[in-house]
């Protein structure tokens, strides 16, 4: 489950020695004020088929293939190791639907936004850090913002492995343009 602290300030946590953990964990961040505090689900599940406003958006199993009303979508999407729905948003007259790549254990998951409206299908560039951790959120603004810990796999030296998980990312889409920390990715 996932933390949210909507009135509060953090501070990421670098030595966590005194914490004790035979395992290090993905990242920790200490709370230094906090009001309003409540833990709630990351996502809405990952699921294999999703009714959208314009129709279903579901996984063909034996290909790993994204398909829309039951026709693959173009450009073809397929999945690494698997493809799962993680969230669908209805956003006024378009829908948002967000799809994991599932990957290996070098990179365990990638990430792309589906603009689904009358008018047809628009598939952003695929996107993330390599990690299967993140945390989608809506914003006042209309856009989806997903954000996720830096990832370093583990063919990477041991030394970059802590300093990555904790280091953030975040991306947002919105209006159907893709942004990693403020900026466009094309």
């Amino acid at each position: 489950m996932f933390c949210k602290v909507p009135k509060g300030s953090a501070r990421l946590m670098n030595d966590t020695s005194a914490l004790k953990f035979k395992d290090s964990p993905s990242g920790w961040y200490e709370i230094t004020a906090a009001r309003d505090a409540g833990m709630e689900t990351v996502t809405f599940g990952y699921e294999k088929a999703v009714k959208t406003r314009f129709g279903v958006i579901s996984v063909r199993s034996d290909d790993n293939q994204l398909l829309f009303k039951g026709k693959p979508i173009v450009p073809a999407i397929e999945g690494n190791n698997g493809l799962s729905i993680v969230a669908n948003y209805e956003m006024g007259k378009q829908d948002v639907v967000l799809v994991q790549n599932n990957g290996g254990s070098a990179c365990p998951a990638m990430f792309l936004f589906l603009t689904i409206s009358a008018s047809g299908i628009r598939v952003s560039p695929e996107f993330g850090t390599c990690t299967d951790i993140i945390y989608p959120t809506l914003d006042d603004k209309g856009g989806v913002n997903v954000a996720m810990p830096d990832f370093s796999g583990p063919f990477e030296p041991a030394s970059k492995q802590p300093p990555a998980r904790l280091s953030t990312k975040v991306f947002r889409y919105l209006g159907g343009q893709l942004f990693e920390n403020g900026k466009v990715v094309k």
